[in-house]
């Protein structure tokens, strides 16, 4: 029997003692009790993963979904792994060991930030990176406001923050600096922990002193226009055209501008709860209400939403299309939106291309299938009770997540919903 103890100079200014202490420990215990040890590991996550499980009458569904209770570090692109950057860490599946720039590219990508349905299926710990990284990142990110563009507050860009010293902002790529959203999709990780776990003192002591700082820089940034509406100018539409002379296409994103009206929203909801910044409240109210129109373009089957205003995306083959942010990422068009917002919306996935059209259509009820939210979508405020399920669908899950912190369990057999559980852990409405 060999025990071999691995120690790094990021654990410990002295790894060989380190590795000494931890190997007489390992051999005091004995190879039973290492064993027993990782077993118990293995239980305590299985427990804690209780919490989020889907049950279905199909037993190769079950074979799968199994496994998603083990899963808890490598994703295949998202940051959803257990890395600590105040440790330096960072790591993603495609991010190979062997090969030098591992720790750069298997960073995680900002405009990409679907965790929603993470925190839905009560996945909260999945998310721990960022819960990390944004205050660590926040000196930096209130200096970047500053030399970049001259203003108040904080800003968090897209592009990878490498696992280093965060002594100074880390400028990783010229445009992606100044896809405007970014921001905000990095904190409403943040507060969908608390919007959908009910916890108030992580919403006080992490979420919103960066939400807040985010929300002062973005007051600043966005400017009134002639039609006495707020403006984003310049945004550079996520992976898509670049900069353009005079900014053609550089304005009013519909992603920079839902992601505004989303963080400002949110930051004035929050200063409310925690009886905060009650003199800027209603300013951050007023910009909500005053972000300029999304851009559109007419088609003959009627207007769908375009990424910045004058561009045609029908054929554009788009990678990340801005357009849909309103669905996967604001939550502004719902399953309780209006006929004609839900309409447009699907008439866009429709005609548009881009990746992650099948994220809108599950999240309005269009696709049927036994993901988490076809199972609960909160999205709305409203809780919806398997909207997306096949109808002859034998299916429950335990302790999901809803909006204002309500843990739900339910049951769908025969065409409907024959048990339902809903427990508050905040003292709101449940709609």
């Amino acid at each position: 029997t060999w025990l071999i103890a691995v120690v790094t100079s990021n654990e410990t200014a002295d790894p060989l003692a380190e590795a000494r202490r931890r190997l007489h420990q390992a051999a005091d215990i004995g190879m039973s009790g290492l064993v027993e040890e990782n077993a118990d590991y293995f239980q305590r996550l299985y427990d804690r993963r209780e919490k989020g499980r889907i049950f279905s009458a199909d037993p190769e569904i079950e074979r799968k979904t199994v496994l998603e209770i083990f899963r808890s570090w490598t994703d295949q692109h998202e940051k959803i792994t257990a890395p600590d950057p105040t440790l330096y860490e960072a790591d993603a599946k495609y991010g190979y060991l062997e090969q030098d720039w591992a720790p750069w590219h298997g960073l995680p990508c900002y405009n990409e930030l679907y965790f929603t349905t993470a925190q839905v299926q009560n996945r909260a710990d999945r998310m721990s990176y960022y819960y990390k990284l944004v205050p660590l990142w926040s000196a930096a990110a209130r200096l970047n406001a500053r030399e970049v563009f001259g203003l108040p507050g904080a800003v968090i860009q897209h592009g990878y923050l490498p696992p280093v010293k965060p002594d100074t902002y880390a400028h990783t790529h010229s445009t992606w600096d100044f896809c405007m959203e970014i921001p905000a999709q990095v904190l409403k990780v943040l507060w969908d922990r608390f919007d959908y776990r009910g916890d108030e003192a992580f919403l006080a002591e992490v979420a919103y002193p960066a939400m807040r700082e985010v929300a002062v820089f973005y007051s600043h940034y966005a400017e009134i226009g002639e039609d006495g509406r707020y403006h984003v100018i310049p945004t550079v539409s996520a992976e898509y055209w670049n900069w353009r002379p005079q900014f053609e296409k550089n304005r009013d994103s519909t992603s920079a501008l839902g992601m505004f009206r989303g963080l400002i929203s949110r930051k004035a909801d929050a200063s409310e709860i925690l009886n905060r910044d009650a003199d800027l409240r209603q300013h951050w109210r007023e910009i909500a209400d005053l972000m300029a129109a999304y851009p559109t373009f007419e088609t003959p089957e009627g207007p769908i939403y375009t990424d910045v205003r004058g561009a045609n995306p029908i054929g554009e083959g788009y990678n990340f299309f801005a357009g849909y942010t309103l669905t996967t990422l604001a939550d502004e068009i719902n399953l309780d939106s209006s006929p004609d917002d839900r309409e447009m919306m699907l008439r866009t996935t429709n005609l548009v291309t881009g990746w992650n059209e099948h994220g809108v259509l599950e999240l309005l009820g269009e696709s049927k299938g036994l993901n988490p939210e076809q199972l609960l979508n909160s999205r709305s405020g409203r809780i919806h009770l398997f909207p997306g399920v096949p109808e002859d669908a034998v299916v429950a899950f335990r302790d999901f997540q809803a909006r204002g912190g309500f843990l739900v369990s339910a049951q769908y057999e025969g065409g409907a919903v024959d048990h339902v559980t809903i427990a508050a852990r905040r003292s709101v409405p449940c709609r």
